[in-house]
């Protein structure tokens, strides 16, 4: 099934899985609540069953390699070719769904609700495992305490036996995989049947084991059987006793399997009875292991194993001469080397384990070796053309050059291309390949302003479309404009987070800025002078940063005090330079309107100012403009969003309010944040180099509160069906114009405040009349673009921009 990420207990920032459906999707009787994690093969989503009333985990099959999600909710194959491969996916995703269904309660075991088809994918229902993984304990703790290793070794026993015996294998048990609730009772979770068939159908996708857990037949497309999951629970119980990761199967042959038995490495701290079962789990040959865990039980009970060596000489060595055959596959392997690997293999022609060998585990690993120098010489090939494809103005040697270290680049890696500009971005050795498609799509768009195209990501070149092209993927956070969350940081390493001027920044007093450029350059500067100053210094010192080989790339400003400002793509201070004489004002708020005397004097001055701020506009439509607003009432507003536009309102109590509600009003209308140009009869800014204000309550995405509600006036939220939004049953969705307007369709009415109407009967239907009715204001008269989502159910999604609905049908 789809991978679970580390901890079912914990949602993670929606942000960083753009592939994700809606928060507040509906999947048959399941609202989708919270993302909980991304993986190679599906999306986890914490949810409620509206039926019973608990909360539950929700599984949807989404293969990013062989699928995409389009309009926000339908799951796609990617291409005609690889069609066939998403359906028989989906479908063994079901069976095996069904399969452990049937188990009912399996101690240990995941138990699993439902499982239904919806939106072109499907989906599994599972209980939601409160507690932290095993992974996280050791990372933290080291070495569990025998007591703690005991509770979790006949629970795990007993769910193994049991779904082995309805011929499930687990394929990829490991300490991140085992849940661990307060009790210290362990539940296995993220089944691999549905990922192992389709990797068994397609070369699209990589490995689904974890080396280190992984069985060497595993490696090499061997028979598996239960003996499979015992090595990996082995070398998770290994982790457990020695505070370390074991070795890989390949490593240990390789190396004269140098890694220490558990009876050596644990000695005197752990029952004899359990170090020796670990010992007998981490044989290298699969037939010399226990072949079932009832036998596996007896090594528990009893501490005896006949293939076991001495206590004090390491794991899985076996009797036998090197074979030629061996030899020669190794020698073939090494020859084949283009890579590290190469060096190991060479320096072992005749791969002698000290007077012993273990023959047929030595065969597994060379084959092994010698397919992944194959599969690295086809990826280099593959890329070569997938570059030439999406761009065909670069050199041959250029895209040699980029295949190969690219090949030889540590996991996990990913490459995107700019479509329109012709270029690309690759990125390696991150911790997930999820992490890896992130960081090269967020540093393509920064880097060559436009949504990129992944080319490729680990071993495998994506398959292209129809048409031959790769499609687009926007990167959310490169559009963020909100509070500062370092969560929401695109393209930087955990370990920039964690220093400590970038952890504490948020707390800093101000002025204050972040720089950011598109290799990974996050510079800080706090305790300026002015604002000004402390943009100026960020930049500065990015720039010089980035002046370090392979950090190359224009530095942007990405926070100003504790507003993020990226989209805007400022490379320059955005705060206004001081002015000689008069005494400058305070640096990070717009100069004090000044007094204009006459109309004609007010008019020129501002048609000057929009001839600089909206040059690509014509004459005629920039005198419009003007005249519009010097014919508005009072209080009043003027700003603008070059070049798309400008945005007026008019009549409000006061000008502060004129100004804050146009400004809203703006951003809505145009996505971003916008210039203030005029406020009555006092003009603002005067040219581009003019500061932008972002407005939290058009970032707002809480809970609805009427007084979160953008550019409205006091009366709409004070509006009955305003106020009484939240308390209103059943489906209920909320839809706004920059206007002011607001439309609410809920099950006592819908409207703008009349409560005329039925009430809808799913939120979808809630979402599409609200929309429907905005729409067709007809104070508006479609004027000044569409309206938007505002709020679906009590959730806002004004962020989003939908202007379509995102409920599941």
């Amino acid at each position: 099934m789809a991978d679970d990420r580390a901890d079912q207990a914990h949602a993670v920032d929606r942000t960083e899985h753009a592939s994700a459906l809606p928060i507040g999707t509906r999947i048959g009787r399941y609202r989708l609540d919270a993302v909980l994690g991304q993986g190679a093969y599906g999306i986890t989503y914490r949810a409620h069953d509206l039926q019973l009333e608990r909360d539950v985990a929700v599984k949807e099959y989404l293969p990013a390699l062989l699928a995409t999600r389009l309009d926000g909710l339908t799951v796609l194959p990617r291409s005609t070719q690889v069609a066939d491969d998403f359906a028989w996916g989906r479908e063994r995703f079901l069976d095996e769904a069904q399969t452990l269904a049937r188990l009912a309660r399996a101690p240990a075991v995941v138990q699993v609700h439902d499982y239904l088809e919806a939106n072109g994918t499907a989906y599994v229902v599972m209980q939601l495992v409160e507690g932290e993984t095993l992974g996280s304990q050791w990372r933290r703790d080291g070495r569990l305490p025998p007591a703690a290793v005991e509770r979790l070794v006949h629970p795990l026993l007993d769910g193994l036996q049991q779904i082995h015996a309805v011929g499930v294998l687990h394929r990829d048990i490991k300490p991140d995989n085992i849940i661990v609730a307060a009790d210290g009772s362990p539940t296995l979770i993220d089944f691999g049947a549905s990922r192992v068939a389709i990797a068994d159908r397609t070369q699209a996708l990589t490995a689904v084991y974890t080396p280190r857990y992984a069985a060497p037949e595993q490696m090499t497309s061997g028979q598996q059987g239960p003996y499979t999951d015992i090595y990996a629970l082995a070398a998770t119980l290994y982790v457990c006793v020695s505070g370390k990761e074991p070795l890989s199967a390949t490593h240990r042959v390789l190396n004269a399997d140098a890694m220490p038995s558990a009876r050596d490495i644990a000695r005197g701290d752990y029952g004899q009875e359990l170090l020796s079962a670990i010992d007998a789990g981490l044989l290298l040959q699969p037939e010399e292991r226990p072949q079932t865990i009832a036998a596996w039980r007896e090594v528990f009970a009893t501490g005896r194993w006949a293939g076991l060596p001495p206590a004090d000489r390491t794991v899985a060595q076996a009797p036998g001469r090197v074979s030629t055959t061996v030899k020669s596959t190794a020698d073939r392997a090494a020859r084949l080397s283009r890579t590290r690997l190469s060096r190991l293999l060479q320096s072992r022609r005749g791969l002698v384990l000290g007077g012993t060998v273990a023959a047929v585990a030595l065969v597994a690993g060379a084959l092994w070796l010698g397919r992944d120098l194959l599969s690295q010489q086809s990826l280099e090939s593959q890329l070569e053309a997938a570059l030439a494809r999406s761009m065909p103005a670069t050199t041959p040697k250029f895209r040699k050059e980029t295949a190969a270290a690219f090949a030889e680049a540590p996991a996990n890696r990913a490459v995107a291309v700019a479509r329109q500009g012709g270029k690309l971005r690759w990125t390696s050795d991150w911790p997930t390949r999820e992490v890896a498609e992130e960081k090269a799509l967020e540093r393509c768009q920064l880097a060559y302003d436009e949504p990129c195209m992944l080319i490729a990501v680990n071993d495998a070149v994506l398959p292209a479309g129809a048409d031959g092209s790769w499609p687009v993927r926007d990167a959310p956070r490169m559009r963020y404009t909100g509070t500062l969350s370092l969560e929401r940081l695109p393209i930087v390493r955990a370990k920039e987070l964690q220093r400590p001027e970038i952890a504490n920044y948020a707390a800093a007093a101000g002025p204050k800025a972040l720089a950011l450029n598109a290799q990974g350059v996050l510079t800080v500067a706090t305790g300026a002078a002015t604002q000004r100053a402390a943009e100026e210094q960020a930049l500065r010192a990015c720039r010089s940063e980035a002046q370090r080989p392979r950090l190359e790339g224009t530095c942007f400003l990405y926070a100003v005090e504790n507003r993020v400002v990226l989209p805007l793509k400022a490379t320059e201070p955005l705060a206004a330079a001081p002015a000689a004489a008069p005494p400058a004002p305070p640096p990070v708020q717009p100069p004090a309107a000044q007094p204009q005397t006459g109309e004609a004097a007010i008019r020129a001055r501002l048609l000057d100012a929009f001839a600089k701020i909206l040059a690509s506009q014509s004459a005629s439509a920039r005198e419009s403009q003007v005249e519009g607003y010097l014919s508005s009432s009072q209080h009043k507003a003027l700003a603008a969003h070059p070049p798309s536009g400008s945005w007026r309102t008019y009549g409000w109590a006061n000008a502060a309010l004129a100004e804050e509600r146009t400004l809203e009003g703006c951003q809505v209308r145009y996505g971003a944040p916008c210039l203030l140009m005029a406020v009555d009869d006092g003009l603002r800014a005067t040219d581009l180099g003019a500061s932008r204000r972002l407005m939290p309550r058009v970032e707002y995405d809480g809970v609805f509160d009427p007084q979160k509600i953008p550019a409205v006036q006091a009366t709409l939220r004070q509006r009955a069906d305003v106020a009484g939004y939240r308390t209103a049953a059943g489906a209920k969705a909320a839809a706004f114009h920059p206007w002011g307007r607001l439309f609410i369709v809920s099950g006592t009415g819908s409207g703008t405040g009349s409560g005329t109407g039925s009430g809808p009967g799913s939120p979808r239907e809630a979402e599409e009349r609200a929309l429907a009715e905005c729409n067709a204001d007809p104070q508006r008269k479609n004027q000044d673009g569409p309206c938007y989502l505002y709020a679906a159910g009590d959730q806002v999604v004004l962020p989003r921009r939908a202007t379509v609905p995102i409920a599941a049908p």
